[in-house]
């Protein structure tokens, strides 16, 4: 199954939810060209986010898109405990809440 996006003014929004996430880090590989110039907002499922492996995929990703001054949000519907998520990484429950993350993080970039 292709890993596909829609794009939400300047974030590419990627609903991991049903997607086989044992194929992560390929189908990523292939779509990250096409979103590199986008904050990218991304939906995990309950079972994702709990999902060590996968968490440390996205954390590469992330880690790299923000070193080009995007955001990288996660958002999950299930409460997280800061402790075991990985700090690098941002996590919002709602997409409101993920699109609040990027436009606060794209004010603070233009005041820098």
């Amino acid at each position: 199954m292709k890993l596909t996006y829609e794009l939400i003014k300047n974030i590419a929004y990627i609903d991991l939810c049903n997607y086989n996430s044992l194929n992560f880090n390929e189908s990523f590989t292939l779509l990250y060209p096409l979103i590199v110039s986008k904050n990218i907002i991304l939906r995990l499922s309950k079972k994702q986010i709990l999902d060590d492996n996968l968490l440390s995929q996205i954390l590469l990703f992330a880690s790299r898109h923000k070193k080009q001054n995007r955001s990288f949000v996660i958002i999950s519907s299930l409460i997280i405990d800061h402790n075991v998520f990985p700090k690098k990484l941002s996590w919002a429950p709602t997409f409101q809440e993920a699109f609040d993350i990027v436009e606060m993080d794209e004010l603070e970039r233009e005041l820098k």
